[in-house]
């Protein structure tokens, strides 16, 4: 009877030891699957957050491209040629630089001008008169500096500079974004750097080739 009793015991006791690696195999299986399921949908999360990522990067990058299709481009006011004279009269549009400031190239087939115009008014008169004469001083990114003189008739109305570009300073202009213009008017000066479009002579001088 103690023989028998020992051997029910032991094989009761197999049966439970096997039953509880069953449990534990089933169970580690079952968490496992579980693990796995949260990695294929962090995996598909990823995929679909990167989606999006390229998608924005693509939308992005058409703006872009777009964008400097559009700067890249010339509009003109003006684009003419004088029968009399047979030249090509060529002014461009008033282009944005800065919220307050606004450049227009121009070329009359004898020499080549830029209009700066700013909207404020507290700088007072643009003046050619030489005691207090108006200008203004663009530095460029590579620290070239180009000074345009006012050249034309006084005007109170609106600071519009109009000054005539030279070799030199198209090459300077054509070569670099512009870092800050700084304007002199009768009744003092702005420094202008926080430009939005500093590319502005990279891009347009060529419109009035």
């Amino acid at each position: 009877l103690k023989r028998e009793a020992e051997a029910r015991a032991n094989a009761e006791e197999e049966s439970r030891k096997r039953l509880e690696q069953e449990t534990k195999a089933k169970h580690d299986a079952e968490e496992k699957a579980k693990a796995e399921k949260i990695r294929q949908k962090q995996i598909e999360l990823q995929n679909q957050i990167q989606k999006k990522k390229n998608r924005l990067a693509d939308s992005m990058a058409k703006v872009t491209d777009s964008i400097n299709a559009i700067r890249k481009s010339c509009s003109y006011q003006m684009n003419e040629t004088d029968d009399f004279y047979s030249e090509k009269i060529v002014r461009t549009e008033n282009y944005r630089v800065n919220n307050n400031l606004h450049i227009e190239l121009y070329n009359n087939g004898k020499k080549k001008q830029v209009f700066i115009n700013y909207s404020r008014n507290d700088l007072g008169c643009v003046s050619y008169f030489t005691n207090n004469r108006s200008f203004a001083r663009i530095e460029m990114e590579n620290n070239n500096v180009v000074t345009i003189y006012h050249t034309w008739n006084m005007d109170c109305f609106n600071f519009s500079l109009r000054g005539s570009l030279t070799d030199s300073a198209i090459s300077k202009l054509e070569n670099s974004p512009i870092k800050s213009i700084k304007l002199h008017g009768t009744k003092g000066d702005v420094e202008i750097e926080n430009l939005e479009y500093k590319e502005f002579f990279m891009d347009k001088l060529k419109c009035i080739d």
